[in-house]
């Protein structure tokens, strides 16, 4: 099947070349991610256009191989659970991993935000300590000044 793929795109790629002779404009839409090519005829191959044949069977295996680490990312609390979702209904391995990796960076950013409020509440508290500790200090002073100002009143 592959093979009589390759050889139907090889085809259409040599009557492009016939058919568009001024050239041809199009629009190559990858996902989420659209492009804008001019072709001239002289110049059509396929790599230009950067044309990868991958066998059905390996894209297969990589997608099944996204799905079981997504599984095992969302039970490590490593990415939400809602991105299984996207992953399991996915059919292209291209939005398969852009879903993953969109959410694993998302992931790492709330990790790195509860950090530094984690660090912000330890100063707070070191600071509230330190508060006390000067409110009872000085608490002591006005009940020894009291003592006094009352010693000298009498």
């Amino acid at each position: 099947m592959d093979t009589l793929v390759a050889e139907m795109l090889t085809d259409a790629l040599n009557l492009a070349r016939k058919v568009y002779k001024k050239g041809l404009t199009g629009q190559i839409i990858l996902g989420n991610k659209k492009e804008i090519f001019t072709a001239l005829p002289e110049y059509y191959s396929q790599t230009d256009y950067d044309v990868h044949l991958a066998n059905t069977v390996e894209i297969m295996k990589e997608q099944d191989l996204l799905r079981q680490m997504a599984i095992e990312l969302s039970k490590n609390n490593q990415v939400d659970p809602e991105v299984l979702i996207d992953i399991t209904t996915s059919k292209s391995l291209t939005e398969m991993k852009e879903a993953l990796r969109r959410t694993i960076k998302q992931k790492k950013l709330e990790n790195n935000q509860i950090v530094q409020l984690t660090q912000q509440l330890q100063e707070a508290q070191q600071n509230a300590e330190k508060m006390q500790k000067q409110l009872e200090a000085n608490t002591k002073k006005l009940q020894q000044l009291n003592e006094r100002s009352l010693a000298i009143e009498e």
